[in-house]
């Protein structure tokens, strides 16, 4: 294998791998147990890997089985449930605030609501 160069944030990745040959870096979504689904810390990965790359071309692909699956559904879940815990924790809070605007009327609570409990919304137009 040709000289391989690190970036400067790379050691604690944990949702991604990330090599750099030459000029051409591969950051490989790891993931595979969750089809490579994505979730906040996979963003944050990335974000820093792209950031800090020395790479001239970036060739993005995911661990057998998937490419990947979209964002991790089970853990946004987590998050709104933790976001409507009074008693949340920072990252629940950390959601909230960043839903304020959905939860402003009574028609957007029970969107959340019914999308947690896997069931149709019952709107009453307010």
């Amino acid at each position: 294998m040709a000289e391989s160069e690190r970036p400067a944030a790379e050691g604690d990745y944990t949702e991604i791998r990330y090599e750099v040959e030459g000029h051409v870096g591969v950051i490989t979504l790891d993931r595979p147990a969750a089809r490579n689904a994505l979730t906040h810390t996979t963003y944050a990965e990335l974000t820093r890997a792209v950031e800090t790359t020395t790479a001239r071309c970036l060739v993005i692909t995911g661990a057998d089985p998937a490419f990947c699956s979209g964002d991790d559904v089970q853990r946004i879940k987590a998050g709104l449930r933790r976001a409507l815990d009074p008693d949340g924790d920072e990252l629940g809070r950390w959601v909230a605030a960043s839903l304020a605007e959905l939860f402003r009327t009574d028609d957007h609570r029970e969107g959340v609501a019914a999308f947690l409990e896997c069931r149709e919304p019952r709107y009453v137009g307010r």
